[in-house]
Parts: structure tokens; C-alpha cells; sequence
């Protein structure tokens, strides 16, 4: 008894000071940033905050993370780009099906405005320095430490709905979300925990989040309610809303739930094919997998 009470209280203590490390450095350095770094605009605000967000993050997991009672999400290096580019291409591909089905059943269209190729390009790699701090950020806080310490105490799957709950609450704020956005973003915080279960951990589950992101900013597609206008592309998502997500993008609509779930799927089915660990090793530094 005695043994379970530490072991909460430890886990207490270590949840509490992780979000008030990552919450200190995190305003600070977006203060700091806000003060320092030219130019205006919802691009520029949204690489300050994801960039200030990602670096608390990253800060308050090194400071903190090696009181975690487990090692989940922790990948070897020969798993870092297998899982990344793995993840990555579910997330985008997953992106793609939840647009394409728009097209049929909701009568979703994209046409040229003027932009060229050229232009296209530069625009995907702006984005992939914008849209990658922010998703490395959610991953950090909601598939990082604190999904490590729940898991410890919990177990995974407690610990996978109640942060996948905390991971729907972050966008609350969101332009335009609704019930069923919060349910289809619920579900993504499921998929992203089976990715940092899988092979690669959390690098997995980050190249799973920016692959998903990057698939709708790059066809001009709203991600999560912010609107991602390209050059080249426009991007009508038909209707109604709660079938296309309408101006929220996939994620609010029950077409964006579907790929989301088959998303989920093939993250289970290549978690299953994960060779065993070796004899005699740690089966908690295995692929993040308790």
C-alpha cells in the first residue's frame, strides 16, 4: 500500500512539474519571441507560438522526463526514420482519403488561382517550417511525459483516453469547432498513440501528426479551423458541414473521422509487424511498447 501511495505521489509530482516547467518557458520564450522576431501576420503568430510551445516542451521533457516511471516513447536510433517516415506517410495519406472522399459524397472541388508550380513548392516547405514545431509541441505534451507517467500508473489505454481527451481540449478554442470536430480529433489522439506506440515512438507519432497537417495545408485545405489558403490551389469543401467539415477542414466532419480511423488501422496493423525484442532486453525501451 505503502509502495502505491509513493508511486502516485511520485507520478503527481512529476505531472505537476512538467506542466509548470513547460508552462514557465513556454510563455516566456513566446514573450521573448513576440518581442524579437520581425514581421507580422497569422503565419508569423503561429511559428512564434508553435516554435515558443515546442522549445517549453522540449525544456520541461529533458528536466523532467527521467523521473517518468517508464520509458514509453523512448525509440532506438535505428528506429527514428523508419518510424518518422512511416508515420508521416499513414498521417498524409490519411489526409488525402479524407479530401478525396469529399469530392464524391460532398461535392468537394479544388481550382487553379493563378499561382504556378514554383511557387507551390516554396509554399509546402513554409509549411513544414511552420506546421512541424506545433506538432511536435502536442506530441511532447500529450504523447511524451505525461502519457509516460498515466502508462506507468494507469496503464496505456487509461492513459491513451484520458489524453486523448486533453488533446481534443486544446483545440476548444479553435475557429469554428464543434461536438463532432472535438469526437474526429479525440479519435486523432487515439491513432497518435498508437504511433508512439509503434516502432519510432514519438517520432512516429510527430511524422504521423505533420504528415496529416501537411496533406491538408498543401492542397489548401482549413486545418483544425485555421484557414490554409496555397498559390496554385483553391480549395471548396463542399457540403454539408458535419459530413466535409466545411471551413473547419476534415477533422470536423465524419469523412475525416472514417480516414482517421482507417489511419488508426494501418498504425496497428505495421505496430504488428514489429520484429519482438531481443532476448533478455528492457521491454519498455522497446518501440515505446510497456
Amino acid at each position: 500500500m505503502r509502495a502505491r501511495v509513493r508511486a502516485v505521489a511520485k507520478a503527481i509530482g512529476v505531472l505537476v512539474a512538467f506542466v509548470v516547467v513547460e508552462g514557465l518557458f513556454g510563455w516566456e520564450l513566446r514573450d521573448r519571441f513576440d518581442r524579437f522576431v520581425p514581421g507580422h501576420g497569422p503565419e508569423r503568430d503561429l511559428h512564434v507560438r508553435g516554435m515558443a510551445d515546442f522549445l517549453g516542451a522540449a525544456l520541461a521533457t529533458l528536466l523532467i522526463g527521467r523521473w517518468a516511471p517508464t520509458r514509453l516513447g523512448v525509440a532506438p536510433a535505428r528506429d527514428v526514420l523508419p518510424g518518422a517516415a512511416t508515420g508521416f506517410g499513414i498521417g498524409a495519406a490519411a489526409g488525402v482519403i479524407a479530401l478525396a472522399l469529399a469530392v464524391p459524397a460532398g461535392g468537394a472541388a479544388w481550382s487553379l488561382d493563378g499561382g504556378t508550380a514554383a511557387e507551390w513548392l516554396r509554399h509546402v516547405g513554409v509549411l513544414v517550417v511552420l506546421l512541424l514545431p506545433a506538432a511536435a509541441f502536442e506530441e511532447l505534451v500529450c504523447r511524451g511525459v505525461p502519457f509516460r507517467v498515466l502508462a506507468g500508473l494507469l496503464g496505456a489505454p487509461v492513459a491513451a483516453i484520458l489524453l486523448s481527451a486533453a488533446f481534443a481540449a486544446l483545440h476548444l478554442s479553435n475557429p469554428g469547432i464543434t461536438p463532432l470536430a472535438l469526437v474526429a480529433i479525440f479519435c486523432a489522439g487515439l491513432f497518435l498513440t498508437l504511433a508512439v506506440l509503434a516502432r519510432g515512438g514519438l517520432w512516429t507519432a510527430t511524422g504521423a501528426h505533420l504528415g496529416w497537417n501537411l496533406a491538408l495545408a498543401a492542397l489548401a485545405a482549413p486545418v483544425s479551423g485555421l484557414a490554409m489558403p496555397a498559390p496554385l490551389l483553391d480549395y471548396a469543401p463542399g457540403g454539408p458541414a458535419w459530413l466535409t467539415g466545411g471551413a473547419f477542414g476534415p477533422e470536423g466532419g465524419a469523412l475525416g473521422l472514417v480516414a482517421l480511423l482507417l489511419a488508426a488501422a494501418a498504425m496497428a496493423w505495421w505496430r504488428a509487424q514489429a520484429p519482438p525484442a531481443p532476448a533478455g532486453a528492457d521491454p519498455s525501451a522497446q518501440d515505446g511498447i510497456p
